[in-house]
């Protein structure tokens, strides 16, 4: 599953870094400064939660309760996906782009949720919590899969 969620944030990524790079057909940016400036914001978005997310998926693997320095990496992970949430939040994206920030932030709002969660699994040593947690990861995982197959059309619109 945490294999999954980082695949489809590369995925996600990659997408993006084909659609800012030019146009072999005509030398120019396929997108619109507008556009471009949007996806470079989003990819610094992307960027942020991948690396968060690669960490914590290597943290869950050994539980750690009762371990300071590993509960406040936990925390710290947490911490900057909900920055990143908070930042894709206050993204304006282009009209033309406005669909997939739609998509990226119901994604980017199910990592949020399961940071509560995982927050408060840790913090209450209730499992159930933290299968919560899980269930939202997979949630957002989907949101983004659909993100990603929204890039990828827009791309291949401004061919």
């Amino acid at each position: 599953m945490k294999k999954s969620i980082l695949l489809t944030l590369v995925i996600f990524l990659c997408f993006f870094c084909a659609c800012t790079t030019p146009s072999p057909s005509t030398g120019l940016p396929a997108l619109s400064s507008e556009e471009q400036s949007y996806a470079s914001a989003l990819q610094d978005n992307v960027n942020m939660v991948a690396n968060a997310l690669k960490e914590l998926a290597s943290l869950m693997t050994e539980f750690q309760i009762g371990n300071d320095e590993w509960t406040l990496d936990v925390a710290t992970q947490l911490v900057i996906i909900q920055l990143a949430y908070d930042e894709a939040i206050q993204m304006n994206p282009p009209d033309s782009m406005a669909h997939i920030h739609y998509k990226y932030i119901q994604a980017m709002n199910d990592f949020n949720d399961a940071t509560d969660l995982i927050a408060s699994g840790i913090d209450n040593l209730d499992a159930s919590m933290i299968e919560q947690a899980t269930s939202k990861m997979q949630s957002g995982t989907e949101y983004l899969t659909e993100a990603t197959d929204l890039v990828n059309a827009f791309k291949a619109a401004h061919k």
